[in-house]
C-alpha cells in the first residue's frame, strides 16, 4: 500500500471518528451475502492456451514410446462465486450516512487438465501422461465511503451507495502429474497483490421489528491486481533447489504479468441492526 492511499485512509478515520462522535446513536452494522460474477478475461483466455501446450507437452512424453492418440484438455474457467460483505456505519443526516465496508470474494477454481495416451499395440503396455492444474483465487477489501436515501414507496425504502479503499488478492496454484514409467509429482504455490477497488450500487429494505431491517442490493465492483508474486520461496523436491522465488510474477504465455479482474456485478441479501 502506498503513502497516498494510507494518508486517506487515515484522514478518513479521522472524519469518521469525528462525525460518529456528532452523531452517537446512529450507528448501524449491516451484514450480506451472496453471488458475485469477476470478468478474469486475461486469466480464463491464459488458462486455454496452456492448456493447449500442456497437451502437447503430454503428447511429447509418450510419443517416445510409439504413436499416440490425440491429446485431451479441458479448462474450467474462474467465473464467480461467494460474495459477502460487512458495513459499519454511521447516519451522520437525514439523507445518509459514512459507512466502513469490508468485502470477500470468492469466485469458483480455475483447472486446467490435459493428457495424452499411446495408441495401443499388442505386446507393448499402456503409456499414459496427464496433468491437472487448479488456481483457487480469492480477494478481501476494505473500502470506505457511503450512502445517500433515496426515500421509501410502500413500506419499501431505497438507497444509493459508494464505496473506495483497498484490496488484497491471494491465490494458491495446485499441481498434479504422471507420466507412466516416469513416476509423478505435485506442487502447491501461494500468491498475493494489492490494488484500489471500488464498488457503486443501490440498496432495497423493507423494515423489520422495531429499528432492524432486511434488504436486497446490487452493484458493480471494480477491483484489478496488476501483479501476482510469490509469497516465498518454494523446493517442490526438498533437495536445496528453489524451483519457484519469492516475488516471482505470475506471467501470461507471452511473458507478460497476469492481470487479475475481479471486477463483476454483486447481487447480496442481508439484514440491518442499528445500536
Amino acid at each position: 500500500m502506498n503513502r497516498i492511499t494510507s494518508l486517506i485512509l487515515v484522514l478518513g478515520a479521522l472524519i469518521f471518528s469525528e462525525r460518529c462522535m456528532a452523531e452517537s446513536g446512529n450507528w448501524r452494522v449491516s451484514v450480506a451475502g451472496g453471488y458475485g460474477t469477476v470478468g478474469m478475461v486475461a486469466v480464463n483466455e491464459n488458462a486455454e492456451a496452456n492448456s493447449e501446450i500442456l497437451a502437447k507437452q503430454m503428447e511429447a512424453e509418450v510419443a517416445v514410446y510409439g504413436p499416440t492418440e490425440a491429446p485431451s484438455m479441458k479448462v474450467d474457467k474462474s467465473t464467480g462465486g461467494v460474495s459477502l460483505g460487512v458495513d459499519l456505519g454511521n447516519k451522520v443526516s437525514s439523507r445518509g450516512g459514512i459507512t466502513v465496508r469490508a468485502g470477500y470474494l470468492k469466485p469458483n477454481e480455475l483447472s486446467i487438465r490435459a493428457s495424452a495416451r499411446k495408441v495401443s499395440q499388442p505386446g507393448i503396455g499402456d503409456q499414459f501422461a496427464s496433468i491437472n492444474i487448479t488456481t483457487a483465487i480469492t480477494v478481501i477489501s476494505l473500502m470506505a465511503g457511503g450512502w445517500i436515501e433515496g426515500g421509501e414507496k410502500r413500506g419499501v425504502n431505497y438507497s444509493g451507495f459508494l464505496f473506495v479503499g483497498p484490496a488484497q488478492a491471494s491465490s494458491v496454484v495446485k499441481g498434479q502429474y504422471m507420466v507412466t514409467g516416469s513416476g509423478q509429482g505435485a506442487y502447491s504455490y501461494a500468491y498475493s497483490g494489492t490494488g484500489i477497488g471500488g464498488e457503486i450500487g443501490g440498496r432495497l429494505g423493507v423494515g423489520i421489528g422495531k429499528a432492524s431491517s432486511m434488504f436486497v442490493e446490487t452493484g458493480y465492483r471494480l477491483i484489478t491486481i496488476g501483479k501476482m508474486k510469490a509469497d516465498k520461496d518454494y523446493d517442490d523436491l526438498n533437495d536445496g533447489t528453489i524451483d519457484l522465488k519469492k516475488g516471482t510474477v505470475i506471467k501470461d504465455v507471452a511473458g507478460k504479468a497476469l492481470k487479475f479482474d475481479f471486477s463483476g456485478i454483486n447481487i447480496k441479501a442481508g439484514f440491518t441492526i442499528p445500536f
